[in-house]
């Protein structure tokens, strides 16, 4: 069952109490490692979809900066001075550890978006965890869907509570979100100057006016999502014109 608390406060680190402290209906082991997951970039019609994970030493939260909040409402600028405070932080891993990973579009094509969104999240939870020594992993996971996590689960017990709206409940959401979104917005700039004219400095892949006249213009490249409705379109229409 997924998670629902109030918002009006913003994340904060409840949810991760409940099961440090072990009350509540949450997976409850002695040694337990709690880890946030989310995601970003399932809708653009180019790049990557990109996971971050995120694990909180409950010791090290008054080190954390000040004004961690769901990704979306945070400005581009305040954004990026979150990450960099945080991975500032992260250089210590005994306070903060988190990590990113990427699936291409073209595994996004072969595999679909879900089970593609689902690798990048269990490879980014494998690339945080890879060196922990905890008997258990506990993955709050943005949304409403529970990723099976099996390649995760074959180095120890694992369980995944999915958190509607996790990224303004949970800071391990908030910062594997803002982890994957800083991570997402730097790769899609450096396509842009690899792929120049869609305008992914500002949109991001997303679907905007201004790339979709680019891409009825130049065509589909080499990172946008072929199994995309609007971009399969266009690249049926090149195709029959040459």
């Amino acid at each position: 069952m997924a998670v629902n608390r109030n918002l009006s406060r913003g994340p904060d680190f409840s949810l991760e109490n409940d099961l440090l402290k072990g009350t509540g209906d949450l997976f409850d082991q002695a040694g337990c490692c709690i880890i946030g997951v989310d995601e970003a970039g399932r809708g653009p019609w180019a790049g990557p979809v990109t996971a971050g994970a995120a694990w909180i030493n409950p010791e090290a939260l008054n080190m954390l900066p000040a004004g961690i909040n769901d990704s979306k409402k945070l400005s581009a600028s305040r954004r990026a001075e979150l990450w960099e405070a945080l991975q500032h932080l992260a250089g210590d891993p005994s306070c903060l550890q988190v990590a990113v990973a990427s699936i291409e579009a073209s595994a996004i094509d072969r595999d679909g978006l879900l089970p593609a969104t689902f690798e990048a999240m269990e490879n980014a939870a494998l690339a945080l965890t890879s060196g922990m020594e905890a008997s258990a992993l506990h993955l709050l996971v943005d949304g409403n869907l529970r990723p099976p996590f099996r390649n995760l689960a074959e180095v120890r017990p694992v369980q995944a509570t999915p958190v509607v709206k996790g990224d303004q409940r949970s800071l391990s959401i908030a910062i594997a979100a803002i982890a994957a979104k800083q991570t997402r917005d730097s790769i899609m700039d450096r396509l842009d100057d690899q792929f120049p004219g869609y305008g992914w400095k500002d949109n991001k892949g997303y679907g905007t006016r201004q790339h979709a006249d680019a891409l009825a213009k130049q065509g589909p490249s080499p990172c946008h999502r072929l199994s995309f409705r609007p971009v399969a379109a266009v690249a049926a229409a090149h195709d029959h014109t040459r």
